[in-house]
Formats: C-alpha cells, sequence, structure tokens
C-alpha cells in the first residue's frame, strides 16, 4: 500500500484517484457486509467519479471508446428502455445489479488500454486480498454455526436472515465468487517460482476452497469439482489425451449420476451424519442431503429434480419466445412468467431470445480473447480455462449476474491474464511490470 502510494507522483493524481476508486468499487463488492448495506447513492458516485478520472488521465479512453463498451453501453441502454415502455417486470434493483455486473467490464477496458502492469498486480492483488479478509471472516462464521450455511443456499428463517445480514456472512453468489478466484489463485499457485508465493497462494486456495465447502452451496462445490477435474485434463491432454478425455467422461458421468441416483446419495450422506462423532461435521453433512431430499424450503427451489424442472420451464419459454424473448424477468411466481429463476443462462435465453444470446455471445468471446492472451504461459493458461469451465458450469446451473461476480470475472480474472500475457510471462512477481509503460493505446 505504502509502495502504491510512493508512485502517486509518477502515476499522476487524477490516475491515482482513478486506482482508489476502483478499490473502493471491489472493496463494496468483496465484502458482503457493504454489498447488502451501502447506499446505492454512495456507489453512482463512486462510478461518476471513476468516469471523470478516467478523462482526466487519458481522454483517449473516453473519446475512442472500446467496442466492448459501446455494445454493453447500448445493450443496458436497449433493456432500460424497454422496461420504461413496460416490456418486463423488474424492480429498479434487479435493473441496477444488472448494471453493476457489467461495470468491472468497462473498468477492465481502461486499464487494458492503459497498459500497466504495476497497476494491473495491485488491483489484482488488493482484491484477493479484500476478498481472503472475506473468506476468513465466512469461515468463522460458518464453523461458529453450520447452520448459517442455510442462509448462504437460501433457506433460512427470518430471524436468522436478520442475523446473517448484520455480519459479513456471503450468499451463494459470494460462494461462487470464491470458487472463480481459487481458480486465479490456482493460475498464481502453478506460474510461480519463488517459494514465498507458492505458499501464500497455496495457504490462500485451502482457505477459499474450505469456504465454499463449509458454505454447502451444491452448485459452489460441484463448480470446484469441475474446476479440479478440467485443470487436471488440460494439463494431461498433451501427454495423454485419451485420459484427459476419460478424466472429463468420469466428471460428466458423476454430475448426471447426482441428478439420477439423487435419494441414495440423499440417503448415504444421511447416514454418514447420524455415525459421525463431531456434531459440527454431522450438521454440515445433513445440510448435504437436504439438498438432495429437497428439504429446507421449496420444493423446486431446493430439490435437483425440482431444479430440472425450472431448467425446462425457461427453456420452453424461449422456445415461445425466440426472437426477444420476454423481456427483464425477475418474478417468484415462476410458471406464471415462464421463467426458471435458477439458470443464469437459460433464463436470460428467455428473458432475451436470440438478441440476448448474440450479445451474450460477443461479450464471452472478447473475454475469452482477453483470457487467451496468457496462452504462451501453459500452465496459467490451464488454469484460466479450467476457470472459465468452472464459470460457465455455475452460469448453466446457477444465478450467476451479481456484483462480486462481475468484479471477479471481468476485472480481476481479466487483469490476472494481463499478469500472465505473451507480453510479459512472469517467472514471479517482481518480474511482471517492474516499471510503468508509457501510455499508449490498444486496438481492440
Amino acid at each position: 500500500m505504502k509502495h502504491y502510494y510512493r508512485k502517486q507522483e509518477r502515476l499522476g493524481l487524477p490516475l491515482g484517484v482513478n486506482i482508489t476508486l476502483t478499490c473502493l468499487y471491489v472493496l463494496w463488492a468483496f465484502v458482503p457486509y457493504l454489498t447488502r448495506n451501502l447506499r446505492r447513492e454512495i456507489l453512482l458516485v463512486i462510478v461518476a467519479m471513476w468516469v471523470l478520472t478516467t478523462f482526466l488521465s487519458y481522454p483517449r479512453w473516453v473519446l475512442r471508446p472500446d467496442k466492448f463498451n459501446v455494445i454493453v453501453l447500448l445493450w443496458i441502454t436497449y433493456i432500460g428502455v424497454s422496461l420504461a415502455l413496460g416490456r418486463g417486470l423488474a424492480e429498479i434493483g434487479n435493473f441496477y445489479n444488472y448494471i453493476c455486473f457489467f461495470i468491472p467490464g468497462i473498468m477492465y477496458t481502461f486499464y487494458k488500454r492503459l497498459n500497466r502492469k504495476e497497476v494491473n498486480r495491485f488491483i489484482v492483488f488488493f482484491a484477493l486480498l479484500v476478498a481472503a479478509v472475506s473468506v476468513i471472516t465466512n469461515i468463522q462464521l460458518l464453523v461458529n454455526d453450520p447452520s448459517l450455511s442455510k442462509e448462504i443456499t437460501g433457506g433460512s428463517g427470518d430471524l436468522r436472515h436478520f442475523y446473517a445480514s448484520n455480519t459479513n456472512l456471503g450468499s451463494f453468489s459470494w460462494a461462487q465468487t470464491v470458487v472463480i478466484l481459487t481458480g486465479i489463485l490456482g493460475g498464481l499457485y502453478v506460474s510461480q517460482d519463488k517459494k514465498v508465493y507458492k505458499f501464500i497462494s497455496f495457504v490462500g486456495l485451502c482457505c477459499f476452497a474450505l469456504m465454499v465447502i463449509l458454505s454447502s452451496s451444491f452448485i459452489a462445490i460441484l463448480s470446484l469439482v469441475v474446476l479440479l477435474s478440467s485443470y487436471i485434463a488440460l494439463r494431461l491432454r498433451s501427454k495423454s489425451p485419451i485420459f484427459s478425455i476419460v478424466i472429463m467422461l468420469c466428471l460428466i458421468h458423476f454430475v448426471a449420476s447426482l441428478v439420477i441416483f439423487s435419494e441414495f446419495y440423499a440417503g448415504l450422506l444421511e447416514h454418514v451424519s447420524f455415525t459421525v462423532g463431531n456434531p459440527m461435521l454431522s450438521r454440515r453433512i445433513r445440510a448435504m442431503a437436504d439438498v438432495f431430499w429437497g428439504r429446507g424450503g421449496n420444493l423446486l427451489d431446493r430439490s435437483l429434480s425440482g431444479r430440472l424442472e425450472l431448467y425446462w420451464l425457461s427453456l420452453k419459454t424461449f422456445f415461445r419466445s425466440p426472437f426477444f424473448g420476454r423481456g427483464m424477468v425477475y418474478a417468484d411466481d415462476y410458471f406464471q412468467y415462464g421463467i426458471g429463476m435458477h439458470s443464469q443462462i437459460l433464463d436470460d435465453a428467455a428473458r432475451y431470445g436470440l438478441v440476448g444470446i448474440i450479445v451474450y455471445s460477443i461479450l464471452g468471446r472478447y473475454l475469452i480473447r482477453w483470457i487467451g492472451r496468457s496462452s504462451t504461459f501453459i500452465k496459467a493458461f490451464n488454469m484460466n480455462v479450467a476457470t472459465l469451465v468452472s464459470v460457465a458450469f455455475m452460469a448453466l446451473f446457477n444465478p450467476f449476474v451479481s456484483t462480486s461476480n462481475g468484479v471477479a470475472v471481468f476485472l480481476v480474472f481479466t487483469l490476472w491474464g494481463d499478469l500472465v500475457s505473451t507480453d510479459a510471462p512472469p517467472t514471479n512477481l517482481d518480474s511482471a511490470g517492474s516499471g510503468p509503460a508509457k501510455l499508449q493505446g490498444s486496438k481492440c
């Protein structure tokens, strides 16, 4: 932190303020208590000041906008106008969260154009530090009271919800964010030669994975398995392509068996929970069994068979309105509006139709291209691709649009990709961005 502020004179005051505002945005996204309680007006001021400081520090970014930014702004305008004309059903908070999901992508295009490695490195490690603090507080809360995991998965009562909302306990979207950050830490671990960095990243990996497991978030835990399996398969594909294919087939078989034989797994977990002597571990295993049985809330929300029904509901709505969809709809009455609310990809296909699919495909192509710049540094590249696979898995089987996920994917993940890019593949962190680069533009 002191090292960063000593560079303010070289960075320039507007850019220094801009980086500070970005850190405030990250702080808001990665601290669940602030995400729930910070007033929207304060965040709007932060974003407005961020845009102003970008113009003061690098006017060319504003005068010659990135194509990604143009597409995002046009898309947000289209959805806003549609809502104003009465097409769709969403609260202002839903639209607000949707915008906040894409803002980190706009932030990244600025730092990509700026092309200063030391700035990218500072933002990435500041974000990981903030996330680590939140992860540790979540672990402490979940260890002290394992039943709080139901607050993360959305099945707790009003009194427990009131208690959890006044702590730093995250939601299921925070558990997803931790999975993404686990992938980034994994890339940090495999790409470093210095033992101290390997040790720090390994400890971080263990803590982040532990928080996901303690959360009892079924999709988040599965995503962690997908992340690890994908990395192993990618790592082995050059040495043994057949073995790599076998690993992926085993993963697909495992996920399918969880759905087909859900009652068997539920009974097995419940039996294990009664035989385990540790009360905390017993409650944790029973919470996982409840997911398979469909206990603790709406059967459609909690059971695997119910989720499949909700996925199919969104798919049928897409087939009925394939071109423009039903508009931005967020409603608890799933069957009345035809939106299952449990798969970001399928739900948004039903909301926005083929138009939305095309826009998402274009934005996804930008994201893949940004991350793909680390392709020559094969160790980090394998982990980055595995992380992208886990992101796609979470978006397919759960709601994914949230501020923390937006920051993790569009800002931290992409900046991390730049740090291990073909321009400067580091063997240790000290060699990445040893000095400030000249301000320069880049084609988008």
